[in-house]
């Protein structure tokens, strides 16, 4: 089992969480796969390299749901598998 997630490597609140994050799935018997940006151009080519990486969910954390606004996140992945 794998989950991808985006975080935005030059904010230590985002790291913090992710590196909880990895921790609970570890423990869980699941995958973290991380993909890192630093702005919100690089969302869709990073959930692009994700789908790519054979992961089942993806976790959106908030400050990349703050990033993307409107947009739904299961709208962005869609768009990013094709």
């Amino acid at each position: 089992k794998a989950v991808g997630t985006l975080y935005n490597s030059s904010e230590a609140n985002s790291r913090k969480v992710v590196s909880v994050a990895r921790d609970l799935f570890t423990g869980r018997g699941i995958r973290l796969e991380e993909v890192t940006v630093t702005g919100s151009s690089e969302i869709l080519q990073a959930a692009q390299v994700l789908t790519h990486r054979s992961i089942q969910a993806m976790w959106v954390n908030e400050e990349i749901a703050k990033w993307l606004g409107v947009r739904f996140p299961a709208e962005l992945i869609k768009e990013a598998a094709q």
